[in-house]
């Protein structure tokens, strides 16, 4: 049996986590670490590629910018993705460098 987010098994996890992230997100709009933790999620899910990751990103360093326990994820995820971010996302990003 394989394991993780991506195995057929641990795919309807990921769903779920993601669809958590969206209804605390409801509750708590301005809730950095959510919307931080959404980004890894929809990374994880779609790969750079991801439709929404820009503005997920965006959001995360709109509400927190300066939160160094964040800083780090946001930018594994962006320069993951780069290719894939638009312009006002990467002077965002280039921000928490």
């Amino acid at each position: 049996m394989e394991l993780g987010p991506l195995t057929e098994e641990g795919k309807p996890d990921l769903d779920a986590s993601i669809a958590v992230h969206h209804k605390s997100l409801d509750l708590e709009p301005g809730n950095a670490y959510v919307w931080t933790r959404l980004a890894q999620d929809l990374i994880v899910r779609d790969g750079p590629t991801s439709e929404n990751l820009s503005q997920v990103l965006e959001t995360a360093v709109s509400f927190s910018p300066y939160d160094s326990r964040l800083v780090l994820a946001r930018v594994d995820i962006a320069l993951f993705a780069w290719d894939q971010l638009g312009d006002d996302t990467h002077n965002i990003m280039n921000g928490q460098i």
